[in-house]
């Protein structure tokens, strides 16, 4: 599940750690997103690489979302 860090918020994935940055809400739309990066990836070159997922307040994993 969560923990906290120095970081902020991270949780494990199944590429790596992300890292909840903020929930964002598009004005025009509506509809809220998580903003989030991975602080650990598989893949190198997609770490630190800010991310937008869908909001789902039942989520608990990123892998539901």
């Amino acid at each position: 599940m969560f923990f906290e860090r120095e970081t902020g918020p991270v949780m494990s994935a199944y590429d790596g750690k992300v890292q909840i940055i903020a929930v964002v809400s598009n004005p025009l739309k509506g509809n809220r997103h998580f903003m989030l990066q991975y602080v650990r990836h598989r893949d190198h070159t997609k770490t630190f690489d800010p991310f937008l997922m869908e909001y789902d307040s039942r989520a608990t994993w990123v892998e539901q979302l």
